[in-house]
């Protein structure tokens, strides 16, 4: 039978509007071997099997990516970049340089990442386009890509509650900001409890499905940032209270670590 068969079917077609490809033998069989001969996730159809090898194929040559000398919303498209074997310049823009020509970026922000002429003006986008050309950085099922989109904007949203306490010039204020977000009931400490929660719920303790994705390259840099040591205010141990955001990190960097 054919399900027990390891040996393709014979595709003969005479109309020409039924390729081979297209027969049913050829799918019922395809569909059941094709994990095993094409080391791709069983949820793909054949289609986007021939458009995923497709983009894969064609990979970019000459791709810039544009930010400041530092990890930030950056550091996401650098990982993606470095698994899918995309080689990338990196332009250090300096915070005089970015004053001085901001309004010569699309929306007057950064990054920005070009790929042989195709600017991405939004980390985000250019995030989840990246992660197409690494097999299941963007899942193929809706929903689970829906799970991958509810991760990059809750980061976003961490972002932004960061943001007044990041831009403050006086240190003692910036203490005073972090102390007000990190307190009971304060806006990083409502953040990561929902955050964790959620993480908790998800059984396999990654943000969709159960195998690393661009949720987990987008969420692990924020985390490190928040407990690594580099904000004052902020201690290497604020996540000893949340265990679904730990396991989290720690599948990440396994899972980042296995890739490379």
């Amino acid at each position: 039978p054919i399900l027990q068969s390891s040996n393709p079917p014979i595709l003969q077609s005479s109309n020409p509007s039924n390729p081979p490809t297209q027969s049913l033998l050829f799918r019922v069989w395809f569909f059941t071997h094709k994990h095993l001969i094409l080391n791709i996730s069983p949820h793909f159809t054949l289609e986007e099997h021939i458009q995923h090898t497709n983009m894969a194929a064609e990979k970019p040559k000459n791709v810039v990516l544009s930010y400041f000398p530092f990890p930030g919303r950056a550091e996401p498209l650098r990982l993606a970049l470095k698994l899918a074997g995309i080689d990338y310049t990196e332009r250090s823009v300096s915070f005089t340089e970015f004053r001085e020509k901001k309004d010569t970026f699309v929306f007057g922000t950064v990054p920005e990442l070009e790929l042989d002429g195709f600017l991405i003006s939004q980390s985000n986008a250019a995030l989840v386009y990246v992660g197409r050309f690494t097999a299941d950085l963007v899942p193929a099922d809706a929903k689970l890509e829906a799970k991958v989109h509810v991760a990059l904007g809750l980061i976003e949203d961490g972002f932004s509650i960061m943001r007044e306490s990041v831009v403050e010039p006086d240190a003692a204020k910036t203490l005073e900001l972090r102390a007000a977000l990190l307190a009971p009931g304060g806006r990083m400490t409502k953040f990561l409890f929902y955050v964790d929660r959620y993480l908790q719920q998800q059984t396999s303790g990654f943000f969709a499905g159960d195998a690393l994705t661009v949720a987990e390259l987008k969420a692990l840099p924020f985390f490190q940032w928040l407990s690594g040591g580099v904000l004052d205010g902020f201690p290497a141990t604020i996540f000893d209270n949340y265990p679904g955001i730990r396991k989290n990190v720690e599948l990440a960097k396994a899972a980042i670590a296995a890739r490379q």
